[in-house]
């Protein structure tokens, strides 16, 4: 079970395991290219529940819908390699990887089962996050502080009206900004309580060191083509731009990890972990391209 947030290496990661032996891989089954046209539509108030790129809460309701939608593969099948001609195709398959990156607020939901699973949850560093997401995306923040639920039950007073203030008047940056710390509050939240079922990766991490990174995730989740993944690792992401392929192999590990400071000055990110901080999400620090220590995990 691959935890993540958009544009942290999620899609490279899955691809790379897809190498595995009979390991089916179902691309982001919660999101909106999917979840409206399966199941889960079916469940009461979904359409309230769900919008933009993300599911806002799994309710009591709609709890019985996706214990259904996870174990049932013919369910799922719209969001698994099912094309002979895919990479990641498998004729028979044994197993199963969900890469889930769009119920952060409902993540909740996955915690209360890591324990059943080979559960991980993928950080990224939210200065070149968000750089990625302002050139791929439009600003989601009016839909995630219009979720009454959503603000009633993780935001206080004041920090609603701090994220409202930016809504109103910040930049696009600053507008990013509050979208990721908002998309992180609940997994940062929630998650001191499930650390023994969930294992924490970072984007940095696995660049920094890919082989031992792979090494380690395969063994983590006992697969047995370690090798095989390992060897997969130099297959380009379907989620990475032509002309990024050129400049991610021409960089060095180390480079290619913090070339994002080439496009924003401390200034900018400054005021960025300001509105982090706000927020309360603690994963990465001003100055540092590491996650924080309680979140770094060494191979």
């Amino acid at each position: 079970l691959m935890l993540s947030s958009r544009r942290c290496g999620s899609t490279c990661l899955m691809e790379c395991m897809c190498a595995e032996p009979k390991l089916r891989t179902l691309n982001e089954p919660f999101g909106p290219k999917y979840a409206n046209r399966s199941v889960l539509a079916d469940a009461p108030d979904f359409t309230r529940i769900e919008e933009g790129h993300r599911l806002h809460a799994f309710p009591v309701e709609m709890r019985p819908y996706v214990d259904r939608y996870m174990p049932e593969p013919a369910l799922t099948r719209l969001a698994s390699a099912y094309n002979p001609m895919a990479p990641g195709y498998h004729l028979k398959t044994n197993r199963t990887l969900w890469k889930v990156i769009h119920a952060n607020p409902a993540i909740k939901y996955f915690y209360e089962k890591a324990h059943l699973y080979h559960t991980f949850l993928l950080l990224r560093h939210p200065c070149p996050t968000i750089l990625s997401m302002e050139k791929k995306y439009e600003p989601e923040l009016s839909m995630i502080l219009a979720n009454e639920s959503f603000c009633s039950t993780h935001l206080d007073s004041t920090q609603y009206d701090y994220f409202q203030d930016i809504l109103r008047g910040g930049n696009r940056i600053q507008l990013f900004a509050a979208e990721w710390a908002l998309e992180q509050l609940v997994p940062v939240k929630e998650l001191p309580a499930y650390r023994d079922h969930v294992l924490v990766l970072s984007y940095e991490a696995l660049r920094g060191e890919i082989e031992k990174g792979i090494r380690f995730v395969s063994e983590y989740c006992e697969l047995s083509g370690i090798d095989r993944i390992i060897k997969a690792t130099d297959a380009p992401s379907a989620s990475t731009a032509d002309e990024r392929l050129q400049t991610v192999q021409e960089h060095t590990q180390s480079s290619f990890i913090a070339g994002w400071r080439k496009r924003m000055d401390p200034d900018t990110e400054k005021k960025i972990f300001e509105i982090i901080k706000t927020a309360g999400v603690d994963t990465y620090e001003v100055g540092r391209d590491l996650p924080s220590e309680s979140y770094h995990t060494k191979f």
